[in-house]
């Protein structure tokens, strides 16, 4: 059989697109903002859209790195990279990170125990024969992550399809109204998008970013992974630091990029980094309601 044949990469990119890759910054004013970001196309690397995860110049070099972390104790911020790949499917995600030389570990987590397997399988020379393992395939539920401690991912999380699949299979969200959009959680109760945005901000370390694709508007998915309800922007504010949004120009793709916040005593800061750029994406103040 075809070792690519069990192989499916939504989106049909994979990580050689964003090795490099240049976008918009659709979350920032017109003129550019205080970092200089927006005024047309830009150029960035996956380094830079994960923010300063390391990169080496081999493999080898990388597994040289993470032995020398782990020797270190592996405790400190600057010895964990592990990166979590949210809903991994069957995709080559994680193992293209590591050839490229990213540090790692590489988490990849998927519900589905029949893509993991497939996972194992495609991998099993690699996670038997090597000295040093920087993968581990995980099955679990990603609007949980039981599996995983909180803040013990310190490189980032990256979810190349499972957020667009469940904001499609979540039907219609009504129109932004007020304060708060109208529709902007399903009914009966149920919001898998806010569960899986909940279990990523709970594992990731303060101050790493929660990267995830999908062909949806910003007016339609913020809503749905922010939980913009009776609190408004500003509520955003106390869990991420900041959100971006990037249209990918030679991709058709929407980047998404939400960061950690350090501390959660930001959430009453109507001025907070977070708040201000989603204003500008959704057309409206970061203003709390008032009662």
């Amino acid at each position: 059989m075809d070792p690519d044949d069990d192989v499916h990469e939504w989106g049909g990119f994979d990580l050689e697109g964003l090795l490099k890759f240049r976008h918009e910054d659709l979350s920032s004013s017109s003129g550019g903002n205080e970092n200089g970001r927006g005024g047309g196309v830009r150029e960035s690397t996956f380094g830079e859209l994960m923010m300063g995860i390391s990169r080496h110049g081999t493999p080898e070099d990388a597994v040289a790195r993470y032995e020398e972390m782990r020797a270190d104790g592996g405790d400190g911020d600057s010895a964990n990279e592990s990166i979590l790949v949210v809903g991994s499917g069957t995709s080559r995600l994680g193992e293209q990170i590591l050839s490229n030389s990213y540090v790692g570990p590489v988490l990849q987590v998927d519900i589905s125990s029949l893509s993991i397997k497939l996972l194992r399988d495609r991998y099993k020379r690699y996670l038997e024969g090597s000295r040093v393992r920087r993968m581990e395939l995980i099955t679990d539920d990603c609007r949980q992550l039981s599996s995983l401690e909180p803040e013990s991912v310190g490189g980032g999380a990256i979810d190349k399809g499972l957020i667009d699949v469940l904001h499609l299979d979540g039907g219609r969200i009504g129109d932004w109204s007020g304060d708060a959009p109208a529709g902007g959680q399903p009914s009966g109760g149920e919001d898998p998008i806010g569960e899986v945005v909940d279990s990523v901000h709970r594992v990731l370390r303060p101050g790493r970013p929660f990267v995830f694709f999908s062909r949806s508007g910003p007016e339609y998915i913020l809503r749905r992974t922010l939980r913009l309800g009776d609190g408004g922007l500003s509520e955003v504010g106390g869990k991420w630091s900041d959100v971006d949004v990037f249209k990918l120009v030679d991709l058709d793709m929407i980047l998404y990029r939400f960061v950690k916040a350090a501390t959660e005593t930001a959430a009453d800061d109507e001025d907070s980094r977070a708040t201000i750029r989603m204003g500008r994406v959704l057309g409206r103040k970061g203003k709390r309601k008032r009662k």
